[in-house]
């Protein structure tokens, strides 16, 4: 196994992430991001009642997700007064990259005689 995080912490990522509702909500955390590639253009920190109301979810069940997303290293989180604002965590996505990026790499034939 290549170096980098423990095998399991991997797989609890990969387990976040089969959530469709936990996919959308990190796509959303994305879009929010300013420095984020897909960003739209009113971007900034997400504070959770904007990502309930995209998804049509009660607060304690977006808590509940992002409670899920943090544990695994995927999305932080910082109090600002009475809000909660979310962001990507990019060294829980990086250790997804690295993991995979090896996996995509093309196989080469070998050289015949």
């Amino acid at each position: 196994m290549p170096d980098g995080p423990p095998f399991d912490l991997l797989l609890s990522r990969l387990r976040a992430l089969g959530d469709p509702t936990r996919l959308r909500i990190v796509q959303l955390i994305g879009q929010s991001d300013p420095d984020h590639p897909q960003a739209r253009p009113d971007a900034g920190s997400t504070p959770p009642i904007s990502i309930s109301a995209e998804l049509g979810l009660t607060q304690p069940t977006i808590s509940h997700h992002m409670k899920v997303l943090i544990e695994v290293g995927l999305i932080t989180s910082e109090k600002k007064g009475t809000k909660v604002y979310y962001s990507l965590n990019p060294d829980g996505f990086r250790d997804l990259t690295t993991f995979f990026e090896p996996l995509a790499t093309p196989c080469t034939e070998p050289d015949l005689p």
